[in-house]
């Protein structure tokens, strides 16, 4: 097992806080897998298999950088249209 991956608790009488812990942990995963989705839709390279490997967190980072804006450039744009 790998120390910083984040596994949720196992579902067998879970106290308060491991309940919270593994919501937390769920909508944790879902905010990510929305971002991917949104990310390859605009940048289709990342179709591909993606191993996930420290290096290539920067990669990813810069499309997010990138997409926010692109996307904010657009908003402006379409405000002075108005």
């Amino acid at each position: 097992m790998i120390d910083w991956i984040m596994i949720p608790c196992k579902e067998e009488e879970l106290n308060i806080l491991e309940t919270l812990y593994n919501k937390k942990t769920q909508e944790g995963k879902v905010l990510v897998d929305n971002v991917f989705g949104i990310l390859k839709k605009t940048f289709h390279g990342l179709h591909e298999k993606i191993d996930v490997h420290v290096a290539i967190v920067l990669d990813l980072v810069t499309c997010c950088i990138l997409h926010s804006m692109f996307l904010r450039c657009n908003e402006i744009d379409m405000y002075n249209n108005l």
